[in-house]
């Protein structure tokens, strides 16, 4: 979808949102030059750590941004998410999430704000979750799979482990990246 009339506006607007959450100026140029919702989208993906620490854009921009579109590129805000895990996902708000990740897939899982995340990995799969904030993640292995659970200040992280699945969870100690 290309960024008409109101959607140049709303460019500007993540633009300057953008400026003051302390974006450089490269990625500032990015962000200045895209046409589209999808590009937008592409490059939160792309510079999900910057987006993660900065709370930037905030849940209720990214849901003006994206709307529905924002579950194609593996967003989620205040959703009820349920099935195969993505090879990328985000959970923002107050998602509640039950992921399940197999047959030798890769991962990465982004948990933040209040949301909670149950995830089932078996089958020799490899998840890589940050969780933040006071989310939950709640994780159980199986079958060879291996999962690196890296715990940002308040979240909290339960842990199951069987049949040679390997859970390794960093305490960070520190409110994000």
């Amino acid at each position: 979808m290309k960024i008409g009339h109101n959607m140049k506006n709303l460019g500007n607007y993540i633009l300057k949102k953008a400026r003051i959450a302390g974006i450089c100026e490269p990625w500032a140029d990015l962000v200045g030059t895209t046409d589209s919702v999808g590009e937008l989208l592409k490059l939160y993906v792309k510079g999900i750590d910057f987006c993660l620490e900065k709370n930037f854009p905030s849940n209720a921009d990214l849901m003006r941004l994206g709307g529905k579109v924002l579950e194609k590129y593996g967003i989620h805000v205040d959703k009820e998410v349920s099935g195969i895990g993505a090879d990328f996902t985000v959970l923002l708000g107050t998602c509640k999430a039950k992921l399940q990740y197999g047959s030798f897939s890769a991962a990465q899982l982004f948990v933040k704000h209040s949301s909670v995340a149950n995830v089932f990995a078996y089958d020799n799969a490899f998840v890589m979750i940050d969780c933040f904030d006071n989310a939950v993640v709640n994780v159980t292995a199986y079958g060879n799979s291996k999962v690196v659970v890296n715990v940002y200040k308040y979240a909290q992280i339960t842990q199951k482990a069987s049949d040679n699945a390997i859970i390794k969870v960093v305490h960070k100690n520190k409110s994000s990246y």
